[in-house]
């Protein structure tokens, strides 16, 4: 059991590590295994972590062993589902501070273009939606390229070749995050149009298309980065955990882009994306 303050504690941590794990990914894609990266992921987020409860290190190091035991999809599919059942808060902690990144890039654009008067409102908006899209691109891309290079490098490949693996491992996801960044939470934040109808309908459209997106971008850019390090460690099985990131995605997605919904408070007839553009 955990005292209320240990709770908020474990929270807070988790939120703080999420927005971390994006600082990380985008360094990386700037240069796959730079200083920087290295640096947040020892001393922030392994730090971050080693100051959570008990309860939640076990939690984690229970689903862990789940995904490493898991023997096909729907395996990986039920442990990610209990995890999040067993650990609500924690999941919504986790999915505040993945967002908070990609939020505060989109709502700065917007609000620095926006500060320049009524006139500049659909600037504005274009230069929001352009900073989702390149922090998608960036975070998605970082993120398996961050991980094609440690896996290069442990199989043996020269920095040369890691990086070259990590290059290649980046297209796909980063293509992906960067048209995610268009669509769903980042574009409410923008302020360009949503979904019609009332405040629950809007909420649940907004989550589902976040959720289908991030589902496609986190396995996707789970997929990727072990394929392309396979070169250089054959017993590397780029499928695994696949289905796992993707059912995490699509639960985390929904829960933002529901809370983004209800956040903004939008309560405008929908649009096409191409109006705003």
């Amino acid at each position: 059991k955990r005292s209320l303050w240990t709770a908020i504690n474990d929270n807070v941590i988790e939120v703080a590590n999420a927005a971390a794990g994006n600082a990380s990914a985008v360094a990386n894609f700037v240069r796959p295994g730079n200083a920087a990266s290295q640096w947040i992921d020892k001393n922030f987020i392994e730090a971050g972590q080693n100051k959570q409860s008990d309860v939640v290190k076990a939690e984690k190091a229970r689903y862990a062993q789940e995904m490493e035991q898991a023997q096909g999809f729907g395996d990986e599919v039920s442990s990610t589902l209990g995890y999040v059942a067993r650990n609500p808060l924690l999941a919504a902690a986790q999915a505040a501070g993945s967002f908070a990144g990609p939020g505060l890039a989109v709502g700065g654009a917007r609000a620095a273009v926006g500060a320049l008067g009524k006139g500049w409102a659909k600037a504005a908006t274009r230069t929001g939606l352009a900073a989702g899209a390149g922090f998608g691109m960036a975070s998605a891309g970082g993120d398996a390229a961050g991980t094609a290079y440690e896996l290069s490098r442990q199989g043996g490949a020269t920095d040369e070749q890691a990086l070259a693996a990590a290059r290649g491992a980046s297209v796909i996801p980063g293509a992906i995050g960067a048209a995610g960044g268009l669509v769903g939470a980042e574009r409410l934040i923008a302020g360009a149009k949503g979904f019609g109808g009332g405040l629950a309908a809007r909420a649940l459209k907004t989550g589902a298309v976040e959720g289908a997106q991030e589902a496609l971008e986190e396995g996707v850019t789970q997929y990727e980065g072990p394929r392309a390090a396979v070169p250089f460690n054959p017993e590397l099985d780029p499928t695994k955990g696949v289905a796992g990131a993707a059912t995490m995605g699509a639960v985390l997605g929904g829960m933002t882009g529901g809370g983004a919904s209800l956040l903004t408070g939008q309560n405008q007839p929908a649009r096409k994306p191409s109006e705003d553009l």
